[in-house]
């Protein structure tokens, strides 16, 4: 098995780091975050530069890294931005009556632990689709998998976190 060089690894990077630069800034919408992006890549690309001599094409699986990493990124960046506006919509709307916030608060908190008991691909499928609010084309490029697998967890999704609450509300008295 034949490893590829630092010189390969170098003339492919440099090959690819103005379009790379660009992809990412398409993706991310910031000069900051997609030269963070790039950076990154190329870090985890070199730790892998072993693996990268055997693949055929190294610029596209360069371009196919890069997307992947992005879409971590947005993902990253929207769990931190919809965790900051849940507190901060919390602590707005909620009187100052603490037994209002204690309530609103631990259904807050039941509802999220709903969410992380469900199957890995529900909690993703759901959280791409309800909270992201992405199209089921772009949940398909991200996960993979096809819109009726989509559909599928995603409903189930919701059956379950609807009859747990249900549960919830009826006290255990069914």
């Amino acid at each position: 098995m034949q490893t590829m060089t630092e010189q390969t690894f170098l003339y492919h990077v440099k090959q690819n780091e103005q379009k790379l630069f660009r992809f990412a800034y398409r993706m991310l919408k910031d000069a900051a975050r997609a030269e963070d992006a790039v950076q990154d890549l190329v870090m985890k690309l070199w730790k892998r530069k072993d693996q990268l001599q055997q693949l055929g094409n190294v610029d596209v699986y360069f371009m196919v890294a890069m997307k992947n990493h992005c879409y971590d990124e947005i993902k990253k960046a929207t769990r931190r931005r919809t965790h900051y506006e849940q507190h901060h919509n919390l602590n707005q709307t909620v009187s100052s009556n603490p037994e209002n916030r204690l309530v609103k608060h631990e259904v807050t908190e039941k509802i999220r632990s709903l969410i992380n008991d469900l199957p890995e691909t529900q909690q993703m499928v759901m959280q791409l689709r309800d909270i992201e609010q992405l199209e089921t084309k772009e949940i398909e490029k991200i996960t993979g998998l096809s819109s009726g697998a989509i559909r599928t967890n995603l409903s189930r999704a919701r059956k379950t976190i609807r009859e747990q609450i249900k549960k919830l509300h009826s006290y255990g008295l069914e």
